[in-house]
């Protein structure tokens, strides 16, 4: 990774930014290049994208493995099915039978398995993905008789069976490690795209990070954005 973000926070806590700028830009040029926005700016994107990619291999290998030990372990929808019948109390006969149909239909083979007692740990997860991405992109599933508050609902309940299913409290506890890490650079990663990068080619991004008003909450992402990655691992620096 290259250290720039971590020379930038220095060098303002020092000053004499240009300086620790012209050096850095001169290292990875090979050359004696004084700093610009431009180049700053597109080492900061080319270093934010090498990093999404390391995060999404590092979370999808979390994941294989995770569901390559548990994936078989034996799992019920007891949460889904509570959490259909609490979104269906309180309708009239007619209009629950409808939308109990309506949520049912999204997990269909699901609750099949369910009831024949062939259910594991795996279809909970791959269900769980299905209803996630329908809540990000709502044409990859035709969820168009349920709300968006509903899908969340289940959502969250097919989260639970998930959890449910693994009975060894110290693969939930990683399971727990990594949900928090991943969260966290969810967030981080989204409040640099509103505060920095957004639609804002590399000349721009370099002079959003040359402004002495970069605000603490997006160097705060930056540092985010590398801090859990172990070492040798592109992306982020970690700032100090």
């Amino acid at each position: 990774g290259r250290p720039f973000f971590r020379s930038i926070r220095a060098a303002r806590a020092a000053g004499g930014l240009q300086d620790v700028l012209d050096r850095e830009s001169a290292r990875m040029a090979g050359g004696a290049a004084a700093a610009s926005p431009y180049e700053l700016g597109q080492a900061a994107k080319d270093a934010a994208a090498a990093s999404l990619k390391d995060f999404r291999q590092q979370n999808a290998r979390f994941y294989d493995d995770f569901t390559n030990q548990w994936g078989s372990a034996p799992a019920s929808l007891t949460n889904v099915k509570a959490a259909i019948d609490d979104m269906t109390a309180g309708l009239s006969p007619e209009s629950s039978a409808r939308l109990k149909s309506q949520l049912a239909a999204l997990l269909q083979h699901e609750l099949a398995d369910d009831a024949a007692g062939g259910l594991n740990v795996a279809t909970v997860k791959a269900a769980r993905t299905r209803i996630g991405d329908a809540l990000n992109a709502p044409s990859v599933v035709d969820t168009s008789s349920v709300g968006q508050g509903q899908l969340r609902r289940l959502y969250g309940a097919l989260a639970d069976d998930y959890r449910a299913g693994i009975t060894d409290p110290d693969a939930l506890r990683a399971l727990s490690d990594h949900n928090a890490w991943e969260a966290a650079q969810h967030n981080a990663r989204e409040l640099l795209d509103r505060r920095l990068f957004g639609n804002r080619d590399a000349q721009q991004v370099g002079g959003a990070l040359l402004r002495s008003d970069l605000t603490p909450e997006t160097v705060e992402a930056l540092r985010k954005g590398g801090e859990a990655f172990p070492p040798g691992v592109a992306g982020f620096p970690a700032l100090p």
